[in-house]
Formats: C-alpha cells, structure tokens, sequence
C-alpha cells in the first residue's frame, strides 16, 4: 500500500515539473465500465407528442427523452442504445449494470427490457396515454357513468 502512494506522490510531482509522466501503479484495473447513452431517437416512434425530455435545458446533463404515464405507478419509459463494440461486448456474454441513486431513500421498483418491433397501442394504452380530446371524452364517459350509478 504504501509503496503505491509513494509512487502516486512520486507521479504527481513529476507531473507539476516539466517532465511529463503518467500515473502508475502495480495494480491498474483490468475492467472499466463504459456507460450506455440515451438513444438520439424517440422513445417510442408514433407517441413523441407524449415525451417529456429530462435536463433539457442543463448543459451539465445528458438530455434524456422520455414517456412518462399518466398512470397511479407513475411509469417513465427511457430509450438506451448501445455502440456496435458494446453489443458485440453483450452478444458474447458481459453483463448490463444498472446504479440506482437512492439518496438513501427506498429504492424505486425498476424494469429493463430489450426490444426490436415495438406497438406503440400497446404502450399507449399501457401508460394511458391520451390527446386532450380523448381525455375529454374519457372524462365525460366516467362522469355519465357515475351519474348512472347514483
């Protein structure tokens, strides 16, 4: 241990001189992560006027676009690509790690899921979604039904 700080001490000295050597040590790590990003295309295609894009307007962040439900869960559907080199990474066995940030809060109920051929009814209806005018008539529906029942 201590031999690896004196060499990182050593390093950053170097450094801060003319003399420019990179940091060193006897145990560099033999695995990395290289993090997906969102992918640069509509959630789901056919419901982008449903999307609501996270830090839109905050340079420090990644945009992410999303389909939030109008539902009691509260469900936000996000879209992820992968470069050819980590699909091949995933084709030939490696594993997708998902972090959560809790802020030791309960942790969320999560899914993940692969998919090539998506229905956007499907999804539509899953996470009722509406236009302001189906809305109004699945208003006025529910509202004549509760009249009926009373």
């Amino acid at each position: 241990m201590f031999k690896f700080i004196r060499k990182l001490l050593v390093s950053i000295g170097r450094r801060n001189s003319t003399e420019q050597t990179p940091v060193t040590t006897d145990k560099q790590p033999k695995h990395f992560f290289e993090y997906l990003n969102p992918a640069n295309a509509s959630v789901i295609p056919g419901l982008e006027k449903f999307e609501v894009v996270y830090a839109k307007n905050q340079p420090e962040y990644i945009p992410l676009r999303t389909l939030r439900s109008c539902t009691h869960e509260g469900k936000v559907m996000s879209r992820w690509t992968l470069t050819p080199e980590q699909r091949k990474a995933v084709a030939d066995g490696a594993d997708i790690f998902l972090t959560l940030l809790t802020f030791n809060g309960p942790l969320q109920p999560i899914t993940m899921a692969v998919a090539t051929d998506i229905n956007p009814d499907y999804i539509r209806h899953d996470f009722n979604l509406l236009t302001a005018e189906e809305g109004w008539h699945k208003a006025a529906h529910e509202i004549s039904d509760a009249q009926k029942t009373n």
